[in-house]
């Protein structure tokens, strides 16, 4: 009995090796000396985990799309790895980011490097190289620690796909130590700064963008999510706004609208008396602007849109907000504006949870570990408030 079930594990090309561990051998054909070639792999699970792994590469040797994990490079995986991104059909700049860091930082260095072969002193020497010198030539200087850690993140990332493909036994990159990226303070506006700019909005020519700057500073929506924002997404009598999508520069094809990423990131959030004024001012001069174009508006329904209704690049939006900060001497960037928001909802006391609710994070740690700084300088003012108490109660006592 045991001889014709040792037989039927070799036969069908399975064998196990441990309790949920199956070796699992794809024939290849003959080799250059007409001996029988086979490739293996570990898979675990389920004996049926393992025949449909088994059955899956069968079919792929059948379609011709079988890859030979042996003869795999880094950079011919990487690409494989890409499409995958876009088959899931991952955000266009996502995508964007991970060719840029692969096609500038990953291939040059290791793209040659048979997959099965890298290791993680290979890894290691690539991010010592990129933290002395940023290239792959040597030449220039080195990168940041946080530019380091992003190559990390997104070589991780890939290879973690290369063992579920079974392409690679383990993620190399899991055991090498990139750089700690600094920790990066972002300029932010204090609540007389704010006045101060919206002051000086009052006469910039692009009289679209004090409304928009108002919004993001009161709202802390991101760049994307204001100009995805539609008329029917803002309740000014109740005084919400819901973000349902997020624009997006695709190149070939213009401005489109993604949904949010996560569930946290599609949210309701209440707007400020200052906030509902100015959107309604800001409806007003778009309907003026809807009757000096008359037919050559394109009314796609956005509350902030070009002249013409057409919707806005994120990236001329930041242009717009670039030019106003210079002529001004601002250091605040845009994305500045959110964390403006983010920063004085702290300093004024209002709960973490909320705060982290109206910035549509995931969770209230990714706030925490973003404002803690915030929370440090607030510790002192804590302490004396805390002393206050016991200065009042001896007061009262006297």
């Amino acid at each position: 009995m045991g001889a014709k079930r040792e037989d039927r594990v070799q036969k069908d090309g399975i064998r196990q090796r441990g309790k949920t561990s199956w070796q699992v051998r794809i024939p290849r054909g003959l080799d250059e000396h007409g001996r029988p070639r086979k490739d293996e792999y570990t898979v675990r699970g389920t004996r049926e985990d393992a025949e449909a792994f088994r059955m899956t590469k069968l079919l792929e040797l059948h379609q011709h799309t079988y890859v030979d994990p042996t003869q795999l490079t880094v950079s011919a995986f990487l690409d494989s790895w890409l499409q995958h991104c876009e088959a899931r059909k991952l955000s266009p700049s996502t995508i964007r980011g991970y060719r840029g860091i692969v096609s500038r930082y990953i291939s040059p260095v290791v793209g040659k490097t048979r997959l099965q072969r890298l290791t993680t002193g290979d890894v290691q020497r690539m991010y010592d190289k990129a933290s002395m010198s940023g290239r792959a030539r040597g030449d220039g200087d080195g990168l940041s620690n946080r530019t380091v850690f992003h190559i990390h993140r997104v070589l991780s990332t890939a290879l973690n796909y290369a063992v579920d493909l079974q392409y690679a036994q383990t993620n190399v990159a899991r055991s090498a130590r990139p750089p700690k990226p600094e920790d990066r303070e972002m300029a932010v506006f204090d609540v007389d700064e704010v006045e101060k700019a919206l002051t000086a909005l009052e006469t910039w020519p692009d009289k679209r963008l004090r409304a928009i700057v108002l919004v993001a500073t009161f709202t802390g929506l991101r760049r994307g999510e204001l100009l995805g924002l539609r008329w029917q997404d803002v309740d000014l009598e109740h005084g919400t706004v819901t973000v349902c999508q997020a624009a997006q520069y695709v190149k070939g094809q213009g401005v489109i609208f993604r949904q949010p990423k996560t569930n946290k990131s599609r949210r309701t959030i209440s707007l400020p008396a200052t906030a509902v004024e100015a959107l309604k001012a800001h409806a007003a001069a778009q309907a003026d602007e809807m009757d000096v174009v008359g037919e050559g508006y394109t009314d796609q329904g956005l509350v902030f849109a070009n002249a013409d209704g057409s919707p806005m690049r994120p990236d001329a939006l930041s242009q717009a907000w670039c030019r106003f900060r210079v002529k001004q001497s601002l250091k605040v960037r845009l994305h500045g504006l959110r964390h403006t928001h983010a920063t004085l909802m702290l300093k004024a006391n209002v709960p973490l949870k909320v705060v982290s609710k109206r910035l549509g994070h995931s969770t209230a740690k990714l706030t925490l570990d973003t404002y803690m700084h915030v929370l440090e300088d607030m510790d002192a003012a804590a302490a004396e408030s805390f002393e206050g108490l016991f200065a009042e109660q001896g007061h009262d006592d006297r």
